[in-house]
Protein backbone atom coordinates (compact mmCIF):
# COMPACT_ATOMS: atom_id res chain seq x y z
CA UNK A 1 0.00 0.00 0.00
CA UNK A 2 2.85 2.38 0.79
CA UNK A 3 4.46 1.81 -2.58
CA UNK A 4 1.18 2.23 -4.42
CA UNK A 5 0.43 5.50 -2.66
CA UNK A 6 3.94 6.97 -3.03
CA UNK A 7 5.42 5.10 -6.04
CA UNK A 8 8.62 4.97 -4.02
CA UNK A 9 10.31 1.92 -2.52
CA UNK A 10 12.31 3.92 0.04
CA UNK A 11 9.65 3.53 2.71
CA UNK A 12 9.37 -0.24 2.38
CA UNK A 13 13.01 -1.06 1.59
CA UNK A 14 14.04 -1.38 5.28
CA UNK A 15 11.39 -4.07 5.63
CA UNK A 16 11.78 -5.65 2.19
CA UNK A 17 15.56 -5.97 1.86
CA UNK A 18 16.10 -8.25 4.86
CA UNK A 19 13.44 -10.60 3.52
CA UNK A 20 15.14 -10.78 0.11
CA UNK A 21 18.53 -11.36 1.73
CA UNK A 22 17.11 -14.12 3.91
CA UNK A 23 15.46 -15.75 0.91
CA UNK A 24 18.68 -15.52 -1.10
CA UNK A 25 20.58 -17.16 1.76
CA UNK A 26 18.03 -19.99 1.89
CA UNK A 27 18.35 -20.52 -1.85
CA UNK A 28 22.14 -20.69 -1.64
CA UNK A 29 21.87 -23.32 1.10
CA UNK A 30 19.29 -25.44 -0.72
CA UNK A 31 20.96 -27.39 -3.54
CA UNK A 32 17.71 -29.29 -4.15
CA UNK A 33 16.12 -26.24 -5.72
CA UNK A 34 18.64 -26.10 -8.57
CA UNK A 35 16.75 -23.28 -10.23
CA UNK A 36 19.71 -21.00 -10.62
CA UNK A 37 17.87 -18.66 -12.95
CA UNK A 38 15.27 -17.88 -10.26
CA UNK A 39 17.95 -17.76 -7.57
CA UNK A 40 20.03 -15.32 -9.61
CA UNK A 41 17.01 -13.14 -10.30
CA UNK A 42 16.11 -12.98 -6.61
CA UNK A 43 19.72 -12.29 -5.63
CA UNK A 44 20.21 -9.51 -8.19
CA UNK A 45 16.90 -7.94 -7.17
CA UNK A 46 17.95 -7.98 -3.52
CA UNK A 47 21.48 -6.71 -4.17
CA UNK A 48 21.13 -4.35 -7.13
CA UNK A 49 17.39 -3.84 -7.73
CA UNK A 50 17.80 -5.00 -11.35
CA UNK A 51 17.21 -8.16 -13.35
CA UNK A 52 20.01 -10.02 -15.11
CA UNK A 53 20.04 -9.91 -18.90
CA UNK A 54 20.31 -13.13 -20.91
CA UNK A 55 21.83 -13.16 -24.39
CA UNK A 56 21.30 -16.40 -26.30
CA UNK A 57 22.74 -17.53 -29.62
CA UNK A 58 22.02 -20.71 -31.53
CA UNK A 59 25.42 -22.22 -32.31
CA UNK A 60 24.34 -25.50 -33.91
CA UNK A 61 21.37 -26.44 -36.09
CA UNK A 62 20.87 -30.15 -35.26
CA UNK A 63 18.04 -30.49 -32.76
CA UNK A 64 19.66 -33.34 -30.85
CA UNK A 65 22.90 -31.45 -30.14
CA UNK A 66 23.49 -31.12 -26.37
CA UNK A 67 25.22 -27.77 -26.95
CA UNK A 68 22.87 -26.22 -29.49
CA UNK A 69 22.53 -22.88 -27.67
CA UNK A 70 24.95 -20.70 -25.77
CA UNK A 71 23.67 -18.18 -23.23
CA UNK A 72 25.40 -15.37 -21.41
CA UNK A 73 24.28 -13.58 -18.25
CA UNK A 74 24.96 -9.86 -18.10
CA UNK A 75 24.55 -7.52 -15.16
CA UNK A 76 25.42 -3.83 -15.23
CA UNK A 77 27.15 -4.24 -18.59
CA UNK A 78 29.40 -7.04 -17.36
CA UNK A 79 29.23 -10.72 -18.30
CA UNK A 80 29.03 -12.95 -15.22
CA UNK A 81 28.27 -16.33 -16.71
CA UNK A 82 28.07 -18.41 -19.82
CA UNK A 83 26.49 -21.79 -20.42
CA UNK A 84 25.51 -24.18 -23.16
CA UNK A 85 22.46 -26.36 -23.54
CA UNK A 86 20.26 -28.27 -25.92
CA UNK A 87 17.49 -25.69 -25.42
CA UNK A 88 17.41 -21.98 -24.71
CA UNK A 89 16.09 -22.72 -21.23
CA UNK A 90 18.89 -25.21 -20.50
CA UNK A 91 21.56 -22.80 -21.75
CA UNK A 92 20.14 -19.95 -19.65
CA UNK A 93 19.99 -22.22 -16.60
CA UNK A 94 23.64 -23.24 -17.12
CA UNK A 95 24.71 -19.62 -17.51
CA UNK A 96 22.69 -18.57 -14.47
CA UNK A 97 24.40 -21.26 -12.38
CA UNK A 98 27.85 -19.94 -13.30
CA UNK A 99 26.79 -16.34 -12.64
CA UNK A 100 25.02 -17.13 -9.36
CA UNK A 101 27.94 -19.12 -7.98
CA UNK A 102 30.41 -16.46 -9.13
CA UNK A 103 28.46 -13.58 -7.61
CA UNK A 104 27.62 -15.34 -4.35
CA UNK A 105 31.28 -16.37 -3.95
CA UNK A 106 32.40 -12.78 -4.53
CA UNK A 107 29.91 -11.61 -1.91
CA UNK A 108 31.42 -13.94 0.69
CA UNK A 109 34.94 -12.56 0.19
Amino acid sequence: ALYLSTNNLDLIRPWLDPHFKELAAEIRLDPARLNYKAALQEWTQAQFKVLPEYRVVEISQPHNNQERFIAQVWLHGQKFGEGKGRSIKAAEQAAAKVAFLTLSTQENH
